[in-house]
């Protein structure tokens, strides 16, 4: 890993990052592991990272992280999805993590909208991946960006929806974004923490995961790391995750044709019922998991990573031709 960089302008992109000490070994980089940017059009850049296995790969995963989540929170679970042979890359979307940021407040999660993540995602699999088989894992907030960018002729031969966030902001919010937003103040943020504090509370106590571990990852890299720092989103994020949701999931929203798979971390009704509207989608319960099941204690982590693995391994199987070159970003 090159070391993190001072940055001048907090909305610069931060490609690099400093491990922090201590860190147990399964929650290291991969061997290999490579950062590189995509660059949406008007918009700031976004981070993703890539690592592949040594031998030939059976197939793509790309990880679409939620809000907040910087990269390297995933690096267990691309270390156990590379051991699997895949290639196992994760994008991270605009305004967030080591990002390019709209604003110069760095650590609100500001957007005007996510057309650029649907961008980005799309630039990922036609221009910088351009392998197949490749499945998708949409995690929480990612969801209605990822169902956009499929839906709008990404190629991709399967969708994982990771406890996916379908559902627009309740209406009073949105009603309260607006007034905000007339008094040309919606790049502010929308709840406390109004910025990141070392004395917030950790994604365990967030009540994301149940796992102590785990539920102290992104605090410990933010800790370490200041440009990967995230408190709440801005009122004008919410507003445009709201919209993006709704066009994703709205009686007119996306009809995707490939294979789906939802793990939502509860019941799941509401899951339930936008999975009836596709072709082909499975809901599969794995317990009772937070937000966060990759970060989740090992009964359910180890039913969620099952899953996510069985649904890749079909999809490779069912893959009817060799897979197309992949093209690596330069080291460093």
């Amino acid at each position: 890993m090159l070391p993190a960089c001072r940055i001048d302008d907090p909305r610069a992109p931060q490609l690099a990052s400093r491990i922090p000490a201590g860190l147990e070994r399964r929650f290291l980089p991969p061997s290999g592991w490579t950062w590189g940017l995509v660059q949406p059009a008007g918009a700031p850049a976004a981070r993703y990272g890539v690592a592949a296995p040594s031998g030939r790969p059976q197939g793509d995963i790309l990880i679409l992280a939620s809000y907040g989540e910087p990269a390297e929170v995933w690096f267990e679970t691309v270390n156990e999805l590379v051991a699997e042979n895949y290639v196992v890359w994760v994008l991270e979307p605009v305004g967030q993590g080591g990002s390019g940021r709209y604003g110069l407040i760095r650590d609100v999660g500001d957007a005007p909208n996510l057309g650029p993540d649907v961008e980005a995602t799309r630039l990922m699999t036609d221009h910088i991946v351009r392998r197949r088989p490749l499945v998708v894992i949409a995690s929480g907030s990612s969801a209605p960006a990822a169902l956009l960018a499929l839906g709008s002729g990404a190629p991709a031969d399967g969708l994982v929806l990771s406890a996916p966030r379908l559902t627009p902001e309740p209406a009073a919010t949105l009603d309260q974004a607006g007034l905000i937003r007339t008094l040309h103040l919606d790049a502010l943020p929308s709840q406390r923490p109004w910025s990141w504090d070392r004395s917030q509370p950790d994604d365990r106590a967030l009540g994301f995961t149940h796992d102590s571990e785990r539920g102290r990852l992104r605090m410990v890299w933010q800790v370490e790391n200041p440009s990967l720092r995230m408190a709440g989103p801005s009122w004008r994020w919410r507003t445009a995750f709201s919209a993006a949701a709704a066009e994703a999931t709205g009686p007119a929203g996306v009809r995707l044709q490939l294979p789906v798979l939802i793990l939502p971390p509860g019941r799941g009704s509401a899951e339930a019922g936008f999975c009836g509207r596709l072709k082909s989608c499975t809901l599969q319960h794995i317990g009772p998991a937070g937000a966060e099941p990759e970060l989740e204690a090992d009964p359910v982590r180890t039913a969620w990573l099952s899953a996510v693995k069985a649904f890749a391994a079909q999809v490779a199987d069912d893959f009817p031709g060799p897979p197309a070159r992949a093209r690596l970003p330069a080291k460093g």
